[in-house]
């Protein structure tokens, strides 16, 4: 049984913040046929004339390990091309797109046997990662007419026409790079603003909300599903990239996941394996990264505020907290009470409440959001006027 604490003396509280160095890294911009694509756009304003672009990797490797955390963050890359407030852009709007070749299934073999010509890899707007409807089946050929209209601009993308005078592309420190309509007009009729108009179809056929736009209230990170098409295949779910407010690029699945790996795959700042681990602190705050889940927190960002509060003005400590409901399965949540340090008596905390001992537990139901809980114990259970409290969450 794995345990993470947290103990409170009543009725004092203290907590040590750190601040944590931000790592960086820089890499070289490349671009293949077989890669995924991340293509972002202005309708409007600032960086209307460009498109920003980024690979995501091998669609195939991606397919087949669709969990890849942060691949990329490019923050910088936004601020500089739509402006600082990139996030809040109702106008800006990103996609993704892939595909290998625009020939048919039966004269190209795919990759290792496992993406023929016209396997088409497409976003879906989406505000729950795996939510996102099936897309219906298409037809060889109709699945061709948008796969040539993307050849011109993986043409671009990949360098691959001599003729062309522009189509040389400088990258960013993120790996990231810019198409700009003044600079690189030739290249500019290859765009992603050419062929995927926001609003209406992209690349002539693949309609249905292919991109998703920023600008959003109450969100930190905006989301699209990635489905794979193949000819006369409704579309299959693949993989969830998602752009946070602080730039990073996370490439994650909605399935076979706890409740709490779920959860941990929401923040971006848990760009890690090891920072996702339920005994991790990422954020240095005191509090586990299960207890965090278990109290609604931000494991990315320092949140006293969903720290257990105590009032222990009347006859009675009176301990309360936020639970997710999520967090009721999988896990056992235990208060601890006691005089001193050395001896405990439980308290769990079940879905419905109750009365153990002599604490008393309410749950305050609060619909999708976090219940209200509280844990009343009668100061006569502490004569020497002194008690010791603390929470205690349990995974088998």
């Amino acid at each position: 049984m794995k345990f993470h604490d947290f103990s409170i003396r009543l009725p004092l509280l203290a907590f040590a913040l750190v601040a944590m160095p931000l790592a960086s890294h820089a890499d070289t911009f490349e671009f293949s046929d077989e890669d995924l694509l991340l293509g972002v756009q202005a309708v409007g304003g600032t960086g209307s004339t460009q498109n920003l672009f980024i690979r995501l990797g091998n669609t195939v490797t991606i397919k087949n390990s669709p969990n890849q955390g942060v691949v990329a963050n490019i923050a910088a890359d936004l601020s500089a091309t739509y402006g600082a407030n990139w996030f809040e852009r109702e106008d800006l709007f990103f996609g993704i797109f892939g595909n290998r070749s625009n020939l048919s299934p039966a004269t190209d073999p795919g990759t290792g046997g496992q993406d023929p010509g016209r396997t088409v890899y497409l976003s879906s707007q989406t505000t729950v990662a795996g939510a996102s409807a099936a897309r219906v089946s298409m037809g060889s050929s109709s699945l061709g007419t948008g796969t040539t209209k993307y050849a011109g601009l993986r043409g671009v993308l990949t360098q691959a026409d001599s003729t062309n005078p522009d189509d040389e592309f400088s990258a960013s420190p993120s790996g990231a790079t810019i198409l700009n309509q003044a600079s690189q007009p030739v290249s500019w009729n290859n765009s992603w603003s050419r062929w995927n108009p926001t609003p209406g179809a992209a690349f002539d056929v693949f309609t249905g909300g292919v991109q998703n736009n920023f600008g959003k209230i109450g969100v930190t990170e905006v989301l699209v599903d990635v489905q794979r098409l193949v000819p006369s295949t409704p579309g299959t779910y693949v993989t969830t990239v998602g752009i946070g407010s602080n730039g990073a690029i996370r490439l994650f699945t909605a399935s076979q996941n706890t409740p709490f790996q779920t959860w941990t795959l929401t923040f971006p700042a848990l760009d890690t394996t090891a920072k996702r681990l339920p005994t991790a602190d990422p954020d240095n705050d005191g509090l586990t990264n299960l207890m965090e889940f278990v109290l609604n927190g931000n494991p990315g960002v320092r949140d006293p505020a969903i720290v257990p509060g105590l009032n222990a003005a009347g006859d009675d400590f009176v301990f309360s907290f936020n639970r997710r409901d999520d967090s009721e399965a999988g896990s056992t949540l235990l208060f601890q009470y006691g005089s001193d340090l050395s001896g405990w008596t439980n308290v769990t905390i079940s879905a419905a409440g109750g009365t153990v001992g002599s604490a008393s537990v309410v749950v305050g139901e609060n619909a999708l959001a976090a219940d209200a809980v509280s844990v009343t114990v009668p100061k006569t259970v502490a004569p020497s006027g002194r008690l010791f409290g603390r929470l205690r969450v349990t995974q088998p």
